[in-house]
């Protein structure tokens, strides 16, 4: 952890999974539990914060077995704006207030 000002928070590199706690969220479809990554960032203040931010389903299977997959995307895309997106929002959220890009 590493103080930025008043601010203490992880530095986490671009793409790096990282675990949600399930205190802050959990996959709206299985109740499983959630990684994310960050996949972009912007600069500010001469550090960089995250920017966009996509969570994973901690269930999800390898995308090379045909049959999980295509289960486990018709069980885990209904209705995206609704279900999905509030989650993705409030990970995005804490992300942004507890993690720096570190390189």
């Amino acid at each position: 952890m590493e103080s930025i000002g008043a601010l203490k928070k992880d530095g986490i590199s671009m793409g790096e999974l990282v675990e949600v706690p399930r205190d802050v969220a959990v996959c709206p479809y299985c109740g499983s539990g959630l990684f994310f990554e960050v996949n972009e960032a912007c600069e500010e203040n001469g550090y960089w914060w995250p920017d966009d931010v996509s969570t994973h389903c901690s269930d999800e299977p390898p995308i090379d077995d045909d049959l999980q997959w295509e289960a486990f995307i018709s069980s885990h895309s209904l209705m995206p704006y609704v279900y999905l997106l509030p989650v993705e929002n409030k990970v995005r959220d804490w992300v942004r207030d507890n993690f720096f890009i570190k390189d």
